[in-house]
């Protein structure tokens, strides 16, 4: 079944205190295709229980006190970003999620996940994720044959502009797909770093 995911994360019932903000910015065309985009910036100021998961070949807390995460969802597109930072300001994962839809205007921007996910770990590391979710999303008739076309389609753009490497043709979970050119990293985090402030701005 393809869910609704809000820009906002006001239903993640791990997080006990936050603060949040959230506008418009039209982001790097590199990753983004400078059009116009909704984010949200979430600080966790509590949390009943931290989130570890496994990033590459190592298993990392993601979400914690003092975290960030940033979310962007850019209009005509059909990925969304969420970018994790730890309490010192550290990437600890970049999650694309693969979307059927974006819907910018609404009261709580929101997104429609379309199963399939590319995440770039702390050392550049890309690898592509849920393909047999996606697959079997197809098999359950959850998701049209074009929709199921769309999904890999997207992956593979966004593999190729962050490593060069086109989508491989193996069914699985979880694999490597390579190492993150250092351009595109840095577009990613040029576009976020002004975000990552705003937070702090915001209660200053």
């Amino acid at each position: 079944m393809i869910k609704q995911r809000l820009l906002s994360r006001i239903n993640w019932k791990r997080v006990t205190e936050r603060r949040y903000t959230s506008g418009v910015i039209y982001p790097s065309p590199d990753i983004f295709g400078g059009c116009r985009a909704a984010y949200g910036v979430l600080r966790i100021d509590g949390i009943s229980e931290p989130l570890s998961v496994r990033i590459g070949d190592a298993t990392v807390t993601t979400a914690d006190k003092g975290f960030t995460w940033i979310g962007v969802i850019p209009e005509r597109k059909n990925f969304a970003l969420t970018a994790m930072f730890d309490d010192h300001g550290k990437m600890l994962q970049y999650y694309f999620d693969i979307t059927l839809e974006n819907h910018l205007d609404a009261e709580d921007p929101y997104f429609e996940d379309l199963f399939l996910d590319v995440s770039v770990a702390p050392d550049g590391g890309v690898y592509l994720l849920d393909r047999d979710e996606l697959d079997a999303a197809l098999g359950k008739d959850e998701i049209t044959m074009e929709q199921y076309t769309t999904a890999l389609k997207t992956a593979g753009e966004i593999l190729m502009r962050l490593t060069g490497k086109k989508l491989p043709s193996r069914r699985c979970h979880y694999i490597k797909i390579g190492d993150a050119l250092e351009t595109q990293l840095d577009a990613i985090a040029g576009t976020l770093a002004p975000l990552l402030a705003l937070i702090g701005e915001k209660n200053a």
